[in-house]
């Protein structure tokens, strides 16, 4: 990429400073759809860095799952990837995300009719398995062939160390504020994602 950018350089051919950043990052925007991503390998420090350097930010888990529910391509493109989302676990004992140890095991919660998590299983594609901690959230998906096996869609981790290298990073523009991806209505976006193949 950097020899890439030398060439257009020596060329006289001039880049624009944000799209020379996104050579350097490797982020790429899917689709027109204000979300970025990298293969980059990062630790969460990593990630944040890359991620501030091209004025992007981490998603939420809901910003994931309803985008992944309106375009199935970004389900598939981010399948068997791990990558770090917004928030944390804690030793509140408040949330869902929260717990005192590493534990190995996960939770299952399945969404509700208002699009919510709530405790137990469902449907495997509608079903999402947490990992409590206490270490900033990642976000897995799981590969199409494995959902059935794993009895859910996608994996949530809160007890991941932070130093962790992860195997990609997804952010969307800073200036986007957290509500405003696009959406659709609530009680319709997790039904699409059992269409999602």
């Amino acid at each position: 990429m950097g020899f890439a950018i030398f060439k257009a350089r020596r060329s006289g051919t001039v880049l624009p400073a944000k799209e020379e950043e996104w050579y350097i990052n490797g982020f790429k925007e899917i689709w027109d759809s204000g979300i970025y991503i990298t293969r980059m390998d990062a630790k969460h420090k990593g990630a944040m860095e890359a991620l501030e350097e091209d004025g992007l930010r981490l998603m939420t888990y809901k910003e994931v799952l309803t985008e992944m529910s309106r375009r199935p391509n970004f389900k598939k493109e981010l399948e068997g990837k791990i990558f770090h989302i917004d928030g944390e676990g804690s030793i509140a004992g408040s949330g869902i995300f929260d717990g005192r140890d590493r534990i190995t095991h996960p939770d299952y919660y399945k969404f509700d009719e208002k699009s919510e998590l709530i405790p137990g299983r469902g449907d495997p594609r509608k079903t999402v398995q947490i990992y409590r901690g206490r270490s900033p959230l990642s976000f897995y998906v799981y590969m199409d062939h494995s959902v059935g096996i794993q009895g859910a869609n996608f994996a949530i981790f809160a007890n991941q160390s932070p130093s962790q290298v992860l195997s990609m990073v997804v952010g969307v523009k800073k200036e986007a504020t957290k509500h405003s991806v696009q959406t659709v209505e609530d009680s319709k976006i997790f039904d699409s994602l059992m269409r999602v193949a």
